[in-house]
């Protein structure tokens, strides 16, 4: 059983390389996942692409409708976070990563990307 579809844009399948590789190995972090429900945007500098999480399957993709979550953040930053290089709380609290809907959601997204990057 596949558990997600492959992006086609390079954003999009950075996400989805992380994404992929952190389920593949944290046991943990694949049950958190599956506990998840959410549509989450992530635009990077007006680029946005979407983390459709379902019952522990996940789709990257540029389809942006009805998301639950809207978290922006320019693209370096965003990266910066990918590679470990920066932390999701700093950048909140410095105003870098901004969100808009489901504000009481914020914690989730905070351990989907705080999570994916630690070993």
């Amino acid at each position: 059983m596949e558990l997600f579809q492959g992006p086609t844009d390079l954003f999009g399948i950075a996400i989805h390389h992380s994404l992929t590789k952190k389920v593949g190995e944290d046991e943990k972090y694949r049950d958190f996942i599956k506990s998840l429900k959410e549509r989450i945007v992530i635009d990077l500098d007006y680029y946005p692409v979407m983390i459709k999480l379902t019952g522990g399957a996940f789709e990257v993709t540029r389809n942006v409708e009805n998301p639950t979550v809207i978290v922006k953040i320019n693209t370096q930053d965003f990266l910066n976070i990918l590679d470990a290089k920066a932390s999701i709380m700093g950048l909140f609290l410095k105003g870098k990563m901004k969100f808009k809907r489901g504000f009481f959601k914020i914690l989730k997204v905070y351990k989907l990307f705080s999570n994916l990057v630690k070993n």
